[in-house]
């Protein structure tokens, strides 16, 4: 199926099947503006008075630890605060999901003992938790939004994590798509993967790619801040975290991406069924897509 290439003015102009990976079916619908019962938001206004401050000073304060202690240990050397930082870290990390009411159920493929590491983690990105639910468990780094590194607090947290950063598109040409205008960016992360694989126990951390570069579509239908009020308001929010089989591309996907990414495609959707997430189905929508129909649809 192809996009239209005529300009999509109104949510009749585009059909149930493009849409269906951006829309929400939760109780909050697009844009957490659904209307909501008397009873649910009188819960949410006694939330907003009681658990929401108190996770957030939590989750500040906790970050803020993790800061500081890691900024202490590195006054003494850079092996002490490498140290303090692998152990403080994931376990803070772990402790500001609990925090927050998440909890994590993780469902892995038995690789067996001899399987081989990954040289990079590829995940979706589900909402704004996903950096923090994969720094309590695997603790990788990451390919992050060029600027991050300048950021108070998780500037200094993500160099010292060794993440590498990549410039959006729209910093350049105004659209909202992800690019790889830093020179070299593109053979850095080879490099740095290729290395990984021939020697996985060297110093560099497990390289974790969000290849949507943004949320995945329906969340991103729901403004951040929105995001983390609601969720913080819930008693709990379960998450499962479905860990696939390390795929080990042939000489032909190495030498052809594009075959690599639609073969690997094709594998999620002929695995077990107990590592299968939810009930989803192959799209061909794409990102203008996702956008056009954003634009659409987004409340005036």
């Amino acid at each position: 199926m192809q996009a239209s290439s005529n300009p999509r003015t109104s949510e009749a102009d585009f059909t149930d099947e493009e849409v269906a990976p951006f829309v929400r079916f939760d109780q909050y619908g697009a844009w957490g503006l659904k209307p909501q019962p008397r009873s649910e938001r009188i819960r949410l206004w006694l939330m907003s008075l009681t658990l929401f401050p108190l996770r957030i000073t939590l989750a500040l304060f906790l970050i803020a630890a993790c800061f500081f202690t890691t900024r202490l240990g590195y006054l003494f050397s850079d092996s002490i605060g490498d140290q303090v930082y692998l152990f403080v870290t994931p376990f803070l990390s772990r402790t500001v999901l609990w925090c927050v009411g998440f909890r994590i159920t993780w469902v892995r493929a038995d690789d067996g003992p001899h399987a081989p590491k990954p040289a990079a983690l590829v995940s979706n990105h589900v909402s704004w938790s996903d950096i923090i639910i994969h720094m309590s468990d695997s603790f990788p780094s990451f390919v992050a939004r060029d600027g991050t590194q300048n950021l108070p607090i998780v500037g200094f947290l993500s160099q010292k994590l060794g993440c590498m950063y990549v410039k959006r598109a729209k910093d350049v040409k105004g659209d909202s798509s992800t690019s790889s205008q830093s020179p070299g960016l593109s053979s850095l992360i080879t490099e740095r993967m290729e290395r990984r694989a021939a020697k996985p126990n060297n110093e560099d951390r497990p390289l974790l790619l969000f290849p949507e570069g943004r949320f995945y579509p329906s969340w991103d239908t729901v403004d951040f801040k929105r995001q983390v009020f609601l969720l913080f308001c819930q008693p709990t929010s379960k998450v499962t975290c479905y860990e696939l089989p390390v795929y080990v591309p042939s000489e032909e996907e190495k030498k052809y991406a594009a075959l690599f990414a639609s073969n690997v495609r094709d594998y999620m959707f002929l695995l077990p069924v107990q590592l299968k997430f939810g009930n989803m189905k192959p799209s061909e929508s794409t990102f203008p897509l996702k956008m056009s129909y954003m634009v659409v649809t987004k409340p005036k």
